[in-house]
C-alpha cells in the first residue's frame, strides 16, 4: 500500500504513515484530519492522471497549485518549510522547497486505473435551492456539486436507490429537475424538505453506490477531454513499446527536454495511431494494441474514496448502520476508502465489523449488521492526530490505535467520555 509522509502542512508536524485498504482518521477540530484526508486524494488523483496519460512531463509547481493547494483550499497551509512525499503502486512523488518532483515505480506499467472521490463533509448543498445556477471557482466543492448533477441522473424512478440504514429510496425525477426521498409508507417527499441527516447521507449513499457498483456494471462516460487523453495515453505508450524505448524517453519528451521538433512529431506520430484508432482500422497490429491498451485503461478496476464526517447529523445508532452500509458497499478486495471521523460510534461500529471477521459463529448471532460488512483488521488502520502527529494512546508516533489483533483501543473519545465522567463523579459525591 501507499506510505505518505507530511512536514509542517497546516496544522500537521510530522507525519509517516502506510496507508492501508481501508483507514480512519480521528481526532479533535481543526487537528489536521481533513489536510490528510485532502493530500491521499490529490495523490491518488495524480497517480491515476499519469497513468492514463502515460507520461510525467506535464507534472509541475503549477499543478500542484491548481489541483491541490487552489482546488482544495489550503493557500494558507503551505509555508517554505512544507514538504510531503508519497509512494504508491506507480509513482514517487515529493514536494519540498515549493518545488514538485515526480518519477514511476517499477509498477507503473502495469498498475490500475483508479475512479476517485473526494466526498466532503459539506455534501448537504447540493440540497440548496438554485444552487447549480451560482458562480462557482474551480475548488473542490463545485467538482462535488457538478459530479453530483451528473451521476443522481443513473437513478431515475425505475433504478431508485435503497438507503438501506435510513429506511428510504432515493430517485431523481429527470422531468422537474427534482431529487425525491421515498417513505416506508410510500410518501414521497423533496430531498431539499428532508431532515437534515437525510440531506447529508443521500448523496454519501448515491456516491458511493455510483462508485462500488454504477461504474463498474456500465459503459464508462467520459467526456471529450477525458477521452482523448486516454486515447492519447495509449497511444503514446503503444508506440513506446514498439520502438522499445525506455518509459523516461517519453517522459524527457513530454517534459520539453528534447528538441521542440522531435515533440511535434512524436505528438504527430500519436495522434495520428489514435485518429486511426477511432476509425476502426483493425489492421495494424500497432492500433490494435493501442486499442487494447485503451480498453484496458478506459474502464476503472478500483474505486479511491475520501469521506469527511460521514456521521453529520446523523443519530447515534444511525451513524453505526450508515458504517454497516459502508463497509457492505465497498469491495474490500479492490476498493481503498479514507473516513475521517468526529463519531466515537463510527469506531465503535467499525470495531463490530471486524470482531464478528473473527469470531466463529458470528452469522448465526442477532446482530443488526451482516457479513458483508465484516472487514478483517488486518486491511484496516485507524489513525488518532493530536497536537500534529499521529500518536496511540502511550504516545507512540506513526502508529494505530489498534491492538495486536487490530481491534480499536484506547482513544480520544475514550479520554473525553472518562473526563466528562470524572466530573459528574466528582458533582455526585460532593451533593
Amino acid at each position: 500500500m501507499a506510505r505518505l509522509t507530511i512536514h509542517n502542512i497546516g496544522p500537521i508536524r510530522d507525519l509517516d504513515i502506510t496507508l492501508s485498504r481501508i483507514n480512519v482518521i480521528i481526532g479533535p477540530q481543526s487537528s489536521g484530519k481533513s489536510t490528510v484526508a485532502k493530500i491521499i486524494s490529490f495523490c491518488q488523483w495524480l497517480e491515476k492522471d499519469l497513468v492514463v496519460r502515460q507520461g510525467l512531463g506535464h507534472v509541475d509547481e503549477r499543478l500542484l497549485v491548481q489541483v491541490l493547494i487552489k482546488y482544495h483550499n489550503m493557500a494558507d497551509y503551505f509555508r517554505d518549510d512544507s514538504a510531503f512525499s508519497y509512494l504508491g503502486e506507480a509513482i514517487s512523488l515529493e514536494y519540498a522547497d515549493r518545488k514538485v518532483r515526480v518519477s514511476r515505480t517499477a509498477g507503473f506499467a502495469s498498475a490500475p486505473v483508479s475512479k476517485n472521490a473526494y466526498i466532503p463533509a459539506e455534501r448537504n448543498l447540493v440540497t440548496l435551492p438554485g444552487i447549480a445556477s451560482l458562480e462557482w471557482p474551480q475548488f473542490y466543492l463545485r467538482n462535488f456539486l457538478f459530479d453530483w448533477l451528473s451521476i443522481r441522473d443513473r437513478f431515475g424512478r425505475a433504478d431508485a436507490l435503497s438507503l438501506t440504514n435510513l429506511g428510504v429510496k432515493y430517485y431523481y425525477r429527470a422531468a422537474d429537475r427534482e431529487n425525491i426521498l421515498v417513505l416506508p409508507s410510500g410518501e414521497e417527499i423533496h430531498l431539499d424538505q428532508a431532515s437534515s441527516g437525510l440531506q447529508a447521507a443521500t448523496p454519501l449513499y448515491v456516491f458511493l453506490n455510483y462508485l462500488t457498483r454504477w461504474i463498474y456494471r456500465n459503459a464508462p462516460d467520459r467526456s471529450y477531454d477525458k477521452q482523448r487523453a486516454l486515447d492519447m495515453g495509449s497511444g503514446r505508450r503503444a508506440l513506446m513499446e514498439q520502438a522499445g524505448l525506455d518509459p523516461a524517453a517519453l517522459d524527457s519528451i513530454l517534459a520539453g527536454d528534447t528538441s521542440p521538433e522531435v515533440k511535434d512529431a512524436f505528438e504527430k506520430m500519436v495522434s495520428t495511431l489514435v485518429d486511426a484508432a477511432e476509425k476502426g482500422d483493425t489492421a495494424n497490429p500497432l492500433i490494435q494494441r493501442a486499442k487494447a491498451l485503451r480498453d484496458k485503461a478506459g474502464r476503472p478496476q478500483l474505486s479511491n474514496i475520501v469521506i469527511e464526517e460521514p456521521e453529520q447529523n446523523l443519530f447515534p445508532a444511525t451513524q453505526a448502520g450508515l458504517i454497516y452500509d459502508i463497509l457492505a458497499m465497498v469491495d474490500h478486495n479492490r476498493d481503498n476508502l479514507v473516513i475521517t471521523t468526529h463519531s466515537p460510534f463510527i469506531l465503535y461500529a467499525l470495531n463490530n465489523c471486524m470482531l464478528a471477521h473473527g469470531t466463529p459463529g458470528a452469522d448465526d448471532l442477532d446482530l443488526d449488521f451482516g457479513p458483508q460488512s465484516y472487514v478483517d483488521p488486518r486491511i484496516v488502520s485507524v489513525w488518532e492526530l493530536r497536537d500534529g502527529y499521529i500518536e496511540n494512546y502511550d504516545g507512540s508516533r506513526n502508529v494505530t490505535i489498534q491492538d495486536a489483533d487490530g481491534l480499536i483501543r484506547s482513544n480520544y473519545f475514550d479520554r473525553v467520555m472518562s473526563n466528562i465522567m470524572a466530573d459528574f463523579t466528582n458533582l455526585v459525591s460532593s451533593r
